[in-house]
């Protein structure tokens, strides 16, 4: 994270810090996993031996055998990239039936498996129709885009490792109902992108200087996201990619943690350029 980088807010500070991640093999706690896994790479590496040091720390905490959450028999990989086990096996059916299934969910919640039939989104769509696009994942799975600063952060999300069901369009269920008091009127604030696993809302904005009337509707949509508290929200501005990739790494850590009810949320929110 850049040192002089502002924000409008940005509790994650705030959030993080608290000796929560205790070493299982002497008892010492640390503020932070990377402070753990230092630790441990110091003063276990008797213990480690030969294995990736994310995953010995990884089945510390979660023991056990790593089945596919499909097939309910195959073994998982690890994946070093995310510092854990993958959900599914390598098995092309259990892939596809999950896609199925989560097709299945929505249809049932939505009433469609195809968010771009909600008349919301696709009046947002129509309205910027000349820089719109679909976007295709390693699996030939779409996801629909606007721009090329959200079509990037795909690109982006692909080289973490993410995939179709990590990131989706956000679902009627994530729309943000805010007052626009310009005009004294309720409306509905629409996110880019959703990540289900982490109940994590992502806004993509260019870096340009926007007018001041802009900046307001920006904050009110903002604030409303703030006091509903319901679910973790990101800002990305300029294809500056840090906070979200180590926001990735706090919620990840967060899941290793003895708190297992810890359910404060994170909100990152980059100030305007011209704030700063």
């Amino acid at each position: 994270m850049e040192k002089n980088k502002k924000y409008r807010i940005n509790n994650k500070k705030r959030v993080t810090g608290r000796r929560r991640f205790k070493c299982l093999d002497c008892g010492q706690r640390f503020g932070t996993y990377d402070q753990l896994l230092i630790h441990a790479i110091k003063y276990h590496a008797d213990l480690i031996g030969e294995e990736d040091p994310d995953k010995y720390l990884y089945e510390k905490r979660n023991p056990g055998p790593k089945i596919c959450v499909v097939c309910k028999k195959n073994p998982c990989e690890w994946d070093p990239k995310k510092k854990k086990y993958n959900r599914m096996c390598n098995n092309p059916e259990c892939h596809k039936k999950a896609r199925e299934l989560f097709r299945k969910n929505m249809k049932k919640v939505y009433g469609t498996d195809n968010l771009l039939n909600d008349p919301e989104r696709q009046a947002a769509m129509l309205a910027n129709r000349h820089i719109s696009g679909k976007f295709t994942w390693p699996d030939n799975s779409e996801i629909s885009y606007v721009g090329t600063y959200e079509e990037d952060f795909l690109k982006h999300c692909v080289s973490l490792g993410l995939n179709s069901l990590d990131v989706i369009e956000a679902p009627p269920s994530k729309y943000i109902q805010y007052n626009d008091i310009f005009v004294n009127k309720l409306r509905y604030y629409i996110p880019d992108f959703y990540m289900p696993k982490y109940d994590l809302i992502i806004e993509i904005k260019d870096n340009s200087k926007f007018p001041i009337d802009s900046k307001a509707k920006a904050k009110m949509k903002e604030d409303a996201v703030v006091k509903q508290d319901k679910f973790n929200y990101i800002k990305i501005v300029g294809k500056d990619y840090t906070d979200f990739d180590n926001l990735l790494e706090t919620i990840n850590e967060g899941s290793m943690t003895e708190n297992k009810t810890d359910k404060e949320h994170f909100f990152i929110i980059p100030a305007y350029e011209e704030d700063e």
